[in-house]
């Protein structure tokens, strides 16, 4: 959240990762409205993560974005870099 909003990169970065991870067995998605906001940083961070290592789903469905997406994941909320959350495991 950037001054109490929400920033449109970021919420493109969280509904790609919902988009691609919804009906996966053992999915990390909330699944309540207020869950999600009450976690929003660590969501970010989390589909931040997730578009760095599923760089051609990503790119797939976010033509739009260009240059690299370690660049765009220095601009997220940060909490997986302030230790806040775990990296999700990898698949």
């Amino acid at each position: 959240m950037k001054n109490g909003g929400i920033s449109e990169e970021d919420l493109k970065f969280v509904e790609t990762y919902y988009a691609w991870n919804w009906k996966k067995e053992n999915n990390i998605c909330r699944a309540s409205m207020l869950t999600l906001l009450r976690h929003w940083p660590c969501e970010v961070d989390r589909a931040h993560h997730w578009a760095e290592t599923h760089r051609k789903e990503f790119r797939k469905t976010n033509p739009d974005i260009s240059g690299p997406l370690k660049q765009l994941k220095a601009n997220s909320g940060g909490a997986m870099k302030k230790g806040l959350i775990g990296l999700p495991p990898s698949r």
